[in-house]
């Protein structure tokens, strides 16, 4: 009987171990960048010929570097791990000013976006022992808020009043590729989360579809894009 009862206490702590060993981190932060340019123009019907539309015309068709940051919290499944958690990032573009027919632009702009997502996510990393490769999917709603400045870093104005700012809602999607670092220095990994506890770092590049125009407003900026983003992750 004590033999028995030794056996099961044993097993137990065994099995109590490993559980550990499996569970998730409790948090992952991601840092990341992508080159976006807001879909504002797709509001503007253009033709050969015409002017261009108000957005190419001020800050010309080039993108801009979009940074964002993110944390997560983490629940346990069978395969991978769920998180819920919050991202904010920052945007900027330089150009020029539309003048009225006629006049001389001479005067400089700057647009200033600040997109904010709540998102639900699943990273498949059951495997990373065998495989450094973690697919992830998200999905979730975005808020965008932004600003237009003039020449002298003051908020323009649409016409009297009417302040150049405001606030879009909308949603997004994402799929791409964790690629777990850990296995390019097994040794330095089990320091990093010894001395910094630092679970797990990723090279992580994903896919990124947003559509933030107030959910098909007529009279919202189209802030949506399609961005492809690069950064690390770290598991806490």
């Amino acid at each position: 009987m004590i033999r028995i009862l030794y056996t099961t206490l044993l097993l137990s702590s065994l099995v109590s171990v490993a559980t550990a060993d499996e569970a998730p981190p409790k948090y992952t932060l991601d840092i990341q960048l992508g080159s976006y340019t807001p879909n504002i123009d797709s509001q503007f019907e253009r033709s050969a010929g015409s002017v261009l539309p108000p957005y190419e015309s001020a800050f010309s068709g080039d993108p801009s570097l979009l940074f964002k940051i993110s944390m997560q919290r983490n629940i346990a499944t069978p395969i991978g791990t769920t998180g819920i958690g919050v991202s904010a990032g920052y945007w900027c573009k330089e150009g020029k000013a539309i003048a009225p027919t006629g006049s001389d632009a001479s005067d400089t702009t700057e647009m200033i976006i600040y997109p904010f997502q709540l998102q639900a996510s699943y990273r498949v990393d059951r495997w990373l022992d065998y495989v450094p490769l973690a697919p992830i999917a998200r999905v979730g709603l975005s808020y965008s808020y932004w600003r237009i400045y003039d020449g002298s870093d003051s908020v323009a104005e649409f016409a009297p009043g009417q302040k150049a700012t405001g606030g879009t809602l909308g949603w997004h999607a994402a799929v791409g590729i964790h690629l777990l670092l850990d296995a390019l220095d097994p040794e330095a990994a089990i320091d990093f989360e010894r001395d910094a506890g630092l679970m797990n770092t990723y090279f992580t590049i994903e896919y990124q579809y947003s559509r933030v125009d107030d959910f098909g407003s007529a009279e919202s900026f189209r802030l949506g894009d399609e961005v492809l983003m690069f950064g690390l992750a770290l598991d806490i």
